[in-house]
């Protein structure tokens, strides 16, 4: 008579139901985690343009050593017209430098120890003070010690763009 009870069939339906609630919440909760915890795309640095550093401000600001039979350059990049101006000084006996700005190609050639032309470019001397209007592209300021062959050089110099 009471073979086959309805309340039994009730009991595990409502377990079953549960069961699968459950698991759903377990899945979403499982998702969310992953989809906020996700790693972010790596993405080549040769696939985004590096914006160009514009030149400001002050080029060169203080002591520089130069070695013998070597020189130092400083770069500078401009996207407008603009004043270089500038000094510098020899300390103690060091040899004489010269001082020259060049722009990019040309600098290229004076390195080659080619045929140039030069913006500006003083003699060797213990002191050289610089005033060059430039309009916008690349230049570089050079100070050469390369006729020094046993002396380094040592000079303190201050160069700012207006």
């Amino acid at each position: 008579m009471f073979e086959h009870s309805d309340i039994k069939e009730t009991k595990s339906i409502g377990w079953f139901w549960l069961k699968v609630g459950l698991g759903v919440v377990v899945v979403l909760a499982a998702i969310q985690f992953y989809r906020v915890n996700r790693p972010e795309p790596v993405t080549a640095p040769s696939d985004t343009p590096v914006a160009a550093q514009y030149s400001e401000g002050e080029i060169v600001n203080g002591n520089v050593a130069i070695e013998p039979g070597e020189f130092r350059f400083f770069r500078i990049n401009l996207n407008h017209r603009a004043t270089l101006r500038g000094n510098f000084k020899i300390s103690a006996k060091s040899p004489w430098i010269e001082c020259l700005i060049l722009d990019e190609a040309n600098f290229e050639k004076w390195k080659a120890n080619g045929e140039f032309t030069f913006l500006v470019k003083t003699n060797p001397v213990p002191v050289g003070r610089v005033h060059r209007d430039l309009g916008a592209g690349i230049y570089i300021l050079v100070f050469d010690n390369r006729s020094s062959k046993e002396k380094p050089a040592a000079l303190e110099a201050l160069f700012a763009l207006k």
